[in-house]
This record gives structure tokens, C-alpha cells and sequence, in this order.
């Protein structure tokens, strides 16, 4: 009896795995919260204004473009690796990660 797996399936193996992984990380509300706070930078206070959120998501921004580019680049990657299979899903990935992208470079601007 042999067992074989088609490139799709094993694709999809290590996509599974890796969003799972990823979702484990996150989840952890106590850890994500406080990785993202230092991060950002950001001190907590007593004060809540406006000029605080847009200091925080800056801040955020700044400490999450090391982060996002190649996380970008290897979404880029799989969505590019899925359109040469010839997956119907390759060119929704691949718009995904362009929002994603173009979503955490210009949040401040959005909220300003």
C-alpha cells in the first residue's frame, strides 16, 4: 500500500500548519496584548485621548512593518505558488494580502 500526496495537498498541509500555529500564538489574549503593547511602545496611563490612539497606532505601525513585509512576501509567495497550480483561490490570497498590507501601512493615516 502506498501513500502519495499531490503538491495541492501538501501546499495546503503546510498552510494549515502554519495558520494554526499562528492562531495558537494570537489567541493567548495576556501574551499577544503585551507583545503588542511593546511593540508599539506604548506606555500605559490614565489618559485616553485621541492624540494617544494615533501615538499608539503609529507606534504599532512602526513596530509591525519589520513583522509584515516578509510575512507579505511569503503570502505573496503561496498566492503566486497556488495561481502556478492553478488554484481558483490564488487571486483572492493574493488581493488579501495586498489589503492586509495596505491596511496596517496606512492605519494612522485612516484614523487621523
Amino acid at each position: 500500500m502506498s501513500f502519495t500526496l499531490s503538491r495541492q495537498q501538501i501546499a495546503l498541509a503546510a498552510l494549515l500548519t502554519f495558520a494554526a500555529v499562528f492562531a495558537a500564538m494570537l489567541l493567548d489574549p495576556t501574551y499577544s496584548h503585551a507583545a503588542l503593547q511593546k511593540m508599539a511602545g506604548y506606555q500605559q496611563g490614565n489618559t485616553t485621548t485621541f492624540g494617544d490612539v494615533i501615538e499608539y497606532i503609529t507606534n504599532l505601525r512602526n513596530g509591525l512593518i519589520p513583522i509584515a513585509i516578509p510575512v507579505a512576501g511569503i503570502g505573496f509567495f503561496a498566492g503566486a505558488t497556488m495561481f502556478l497550480v492553478g488554484n481558483q483561490m490564488a487571486t483572492k490570497v493574493i488581493f488579501g494580502v495586498l489589503g492586509g498590507v495596505g491596511l496596517a501601512l496606512s492605519a494612522p493615516g485612516i484614523v487621523s
